[in-house]
């Protein structure tokens, strides 16, 4: 694998096209910025770049990328961190959204009870200090399972409640918090945000703009949504997108999801914020890599055709 410079040398000369498979295809590259921000997740090509997170963050900065995800995030040391933060910045990037509070075994916000209530705030609090170092200002929630002891009404009253608590923390320091529904389908979930309108009525509810839906476009898909439909319908709420074809959760193309559709009612409803790539390579190795960098730059310019 060849370093920046050479990277950016060919670059200055050569077609943005894919001469070969595997490194050939990477150094006949010509970098060049997608119109889109497309996100990767940390570590999402690792056989291009291997494992170091700062190699990574050189790798996607070459390959057009603006933004990242990183899931992860959480369980890097402090250190590790603020060294990705200025990296980013070096590169001329950001961090669109990371996980910041997630709990898939206890009802954190719909029980009410004071001792989780206790464990979410200093969850965010930490969350914060990591995004701080990063120079990221975006985090998801999943906010745990429901109380099945509880009525529903009471249920969302305390998640409203608890919501309203963390948007008081997040609010002063520029952070904000997508809820993030996830549905494991039909008698296998016991989690309390499920979908995607219940996550738009408690946005509606707590009233702070500071909180935001998570669309997670292959989750809402097997839920059986008509995607863009949906981001149309939850515009005033919509806070951050990943993408993952349906069915497989690969690159886009991969599936039948209309992707262009898709963007079209994006630019439509006028987001202009990250699109995280929430999903698997169709193919292993180098060649899958290769195959999703190709995928974007067909999705973000359409008009263009590689010459082999």
């Amino acid at each position: 694998m060849m370093n920046r410079r050479d990277f950016l040398q060919i670059g200055s000369t050569g077609a943005l096209c894919a001469a070969a498979v595997g490194q050939s295809v990477l150094a006949a590259s010509r970098p060049q910025r997608f119109d889109r921000e497309y996100a990767p997740q940390l570590g999402m090509f690792h056989h291009h770049a291997g494992t170091d997170p700062i190699d990574q963050i050189r790798f996607l900065a070459a390959q057009g990328f603006r933004s990242i995800e990183d899931t992860g995030l959480r369980g890097k040391a402090p250190a590790l961190q603020t060294q990705i933060g200025r990296e980013l910045a070096r590169r001329g990037m950001s961090l669109a959204c990371f996980t910041g509070v997630a709990d898939f075994g206890r009802p954190t916000f719909a029980s009410g009870r004071r001792d989780l209530q206790r464990d979410v705030l200093r969850e965010l609090r930490l969350a914060i200090d990591a995004a701080e170092r990063v120079g990221g200002r975006v985090l998801s929630v999943v906010p745990g399972r429901c109380e099945p002891t509880m009525a529903p009404v009471d249920q969302r009253r305390n998640a409203i409640d608890l919501l309203q608590r963390c948007a008081d923390i997040c609010e002063p320091r520029g952070i904000r918090l997508l809820l993030e529904p996830v549905d494991h389908g039909p008698g296998r979930s016991q989690l309390f945000l499920r979908s995607a309108h219940q996550a738009a009525e408690l946005c509606q509810a707590v009233k702070r703009p500071c909180c935001r839906v998570l669309i997670d476009v292959y989750q809402q898909a097997a839920a059986g949504q008509d995607v863009p439909q949906l981001l149309g319908d939850l515009s005033d709420v919509l806070g951050h997108v990943q993408l993952g074809d349906f069915p497989g959760r690969k690159e886009p193309g991969t599936g039948e999801l209309d992707f262009h559709r898709l963007q079209a009612t994006l630019d439509a409803i006028g987001y202009r914020g990250a699109l995280g790539m929430e999903h698997g390579s169709a193919i292993a190795g180098l060649a899958g890599e290769r195959a999703v960098i190709d995928a974007y730059l067909a999705l973000d310019r359409p008009a263009q055709r590689c010459i082999a």
